[in-house]
């Protein structure tokens, strides 16, 4: 939305306000992943918490799938692809990161 109201401004300020989600997104996506890192810490401290461990798990993984297809319209929404740098990767690397370490921890649970 704040993407069509920027375009009515100019171009240039609705690219600019998609580069800013999207870095928004990746800065999320990486404290999401260290929360599922960390989640997974407290879990093998203690097996019996969190009751539905693992249901928990498949709902970040479901989440993340969910958000791809929104990063994927913010980035076909830009005039110009925006370019990340090796200290932001972009979205997409951080949200592959994310279902990664979720997949992980799933498995790392049924075995």
């Amino acid at each position: 939305e704040n993407a069509r109201v920027a375009l009515k401004i100019s171009e240039a300020l609705r690219d600019q306000t998609i580069y800013m989600g999207l870095y928004e997104l990746e800065s999320f996506l990486s404290r999401f992943r260290d929360a599922l890192v960390n989640f997974g810490k407290d879990h093998q401290k203690d097996r019996t918490s969190p009751k539905y461990y693992l249901h928990y798990l498949l709902a970040a993984i479901n989440n993340c799938i969910v958000l791809k297809s929104s990063i994927e319209s913010l980035e076909q929404q830009q005039s110009k692809p925006c370019h990340f740098n090796r200290t932001h990767p972009g979205p997409q690397v951080a949200l592959e990161r994310a279902i990664k370490r979720g997949c992980h921890l799933v498995i790392d649970e049924l075995l």
